[in-house]
């Protein structure tokens, strides 16, 4: 009967560490083939990322494009809104001018209206303290003008009252005006109490 011989112990741990350097060798080497190639595949996977975002950065370029463009409509819109509106006011002040210089043309057109009074006075100095100052006061207040007051001379005809005023107005219907103010009826108490009165209205010559 043949008897084994046993191998010996140190024998058998070379022989394993030998084998597990092959395995970690072969480890080593399969870890490297799988880095090179993840790192390739994530490169790969970056690039359209990268083109895609190349690609919306072309398309927002006519965007930004017409943004700009839309922007300096605007600018030139609101510099021609301004202009027009500049316009618009010369051409209103124009009008009001004119509108004005025709009125004033109108009114120097149309002459004035003179107001003759003749006053009888009951008592001349009363009614030249009392009466005739607020009189004065309150026609000059209603667009009235005094052309004309005092004693008259006679050259013709019957003689006036003692006391004849002209008064200057720019129509008779400024004078009806204030005839019915309540200026006017407020010293009607008093005017009646101090005299009488005769008045009428002549026109103004054209000049």
């Amino acid at each position: 009967m043949c008897h084994q011989r046993k191998r010996p112990a140190l024998f058998d741990h070379l022989v394993g560490a030998r084998e597990k350097h092959r395995r970690d060798r072969k480890t080593q080497r399969v870890a490297g083939v799988l880095s090179n190639f993840l790192t390739h595949q994530r490169a790969h996977l970056l690039e359209p990322s990268v083109s895609h975002r190349d690609s919306r950065l072309g398309q927002r370029v006519p965007e930004l494009e017409r943004g700009h463009h839309l922007e300096s409509k605007l600018h030139n819109g609101g510099t021609a809104m301004r202009s027009n509106f500049r316009i618009a006011m010369v051409m209103l002040a124009g009008v009001a001018l004119g509108a004005l210089a025709v009125e004033g043309l109108h009114a120097q057109a149309k002459p004035p209206v003179y107001q003759v009074v003749e006053i009888d006075a009951s008592n001349m100095d009363a009614y030249l303290k009392d009466y005739a100052p607020k009189a004065q006061a309150a026609i000059k207040a209603a667009g009235g003008k005094f052309l004309a007051a005092g004693k008259a001379t006679t050259i013709e005809g019957e003689p006036p009252k003692s006391r004849v005023v002209i008064q200057q107005w720019d129509s008779l219907e400024k004078i009806q005006a204030y005839r019915n103010s309540a200026a006017f009826k407020e010293l009607l108490p008093l005017r009646e109490k101090l005299a009488k009165f005769r008045s009428f209205v002549v026109e103004g010559a054209p000049q």
